[in-house]
């Protein structure tokens, strides 16, 4: 499926309006091209559908071609996010990973208008970019799913004087109730973390690192929102044991937020930290997803996510992340 919608990317985009919907008013001499007619009509459609709980994939064909998203709706709000853009393993595949909206979207590359969280939300941003037409010549061409309405294809470009804007989204792989694993499964690979802890070992006594920890946000955030979320530092280790900690950055807070205190410690301390929140698993979705320093064993980014599937206001996740300096402490 994906193969061949790479190929149409290639192909010149005959743009085909099926009820003609071409307005040519507006003070400034703008003019849009677009089916506003059967916009609605496909609207109404998935509307009277009422289907609350589905997945399905989206490509933005802008700055980041190839990044595929994949969204899960449940009871008709936004509840996951899958990709496997961000996360390899140690031999460089890439890995799908669940995330959780306000954790995914600190990760996404998009700009947070654009990706849409819902078909809904899909059939809003294609009446925002028809109403927001308001010079130049504008050209939206939407296609649609013929099973359920939902847009499949949307192409926009707005010519002006001195510039061109341009956007093609495909929605895919629509699937109603998609099975969810992560909902009801703990997931830790105890032989890899036990492992590299023994590659780790006691012999390590003075080191420093950088220390980042970061929780879930929602775009747009402001400064002083990712302050309150976000903690980098410098943490010091002398003779085995905690020294010191120190803002990394001028815009880190001076003290680390509660939720990243607990985790500034030794190395040492946060394989026994990651031990401990392994072994209190209870019940529900649980992930711990540790990527390993090849050489030294140290955890270098540690993902925590809590999915609590009959109450998603419970969900939850965190990631650290470590990395040593070389002109560690002696």
């Amino acid at each position: 499926m994906r193969k061949h919608l790479f190929i149409l990317i290639l192909i010149p985009v005959i743009i085909s309006c099926e009820g003609g919907g071409i307005v040519n008013s507006n003070s400034r001499g703008s003019r849009l091209r677009f089916d506003r007619e059967t916009f609605n009509q496909k609207r109404q459609l998935w509307l009277e559908q009422d289907i609350q709980h589905y997945s399905f994939e989206q490509l933005i064909d802008r700055r980041y071609p190839g990044i595929w998203i994949t969204v899960i709706v449940k009871n008709g709000k936004r509840s996951y996010f899958r990709s496997d853009h961000f996360h390899r393993d140690l031999d460089g595949n890439q890995i799908e990973e669940l995330f959780l909206p306000g954790e995914f979207l600190g990760y996404v590359p998009f700009h947070h208008y654009e990706l849409q969280n819902s078909v809904p939300e899909i059939f809003n941003f294609i009446e925002f970019l028809a109403n927001t037409s308001d010079s130049g010549i504008t050209t939206i061409d939407v296609q649609y799913d013929s099973k359920f309405h939902y847009p499949a294809y949307i192409y926009y470009l707005a010519e002006y004087p001195d510039r061109l804007s341009r956007l093609t989204m495909y929605i895919t792989d629509f699937i109603l109730a998609p099975n969810i694993p992560e909902e009801t499964s703990f997931s830790f690979d105890r032989n890899a973390f036990n492992i590299n802890r023994q590659q780790w070992g006691q012999d390590n006594k003075n080191y420093s690192f950088y220390f980042s920890y970061s929780g879930e946000f929602i775009l747009p955030i402001t400064a002083e929102q990712e302050r309150d979320i976000m903690w980098v530092g410098i943490v010091t280790v002398k003779d085995g044991i905690f020294h010191d900690v120190k803002p990394a950055h001028t815009w880190t807070r001076p003290e680390p937020i509660s939720a990243a205190q607990a985790w500034i410690t030794t190395i040492d301390g946060v394989f026994a930290k990651i031990e401990e929140a392994a072994d209190q698993y209870v019940d529900g979705g649980f992930r711990i997803d540790i990527d390993y320093d090849e050489e030294a064993g140290y955890p270098r980014r540690v993902r925590f996510v809590n999915i609590s599937p009959d109450s998603p206001e419970e969900n939850w996740a965190f990631t650290v992340k470590i990395r040593m300096i070389d002109d560690a402490a002696n």
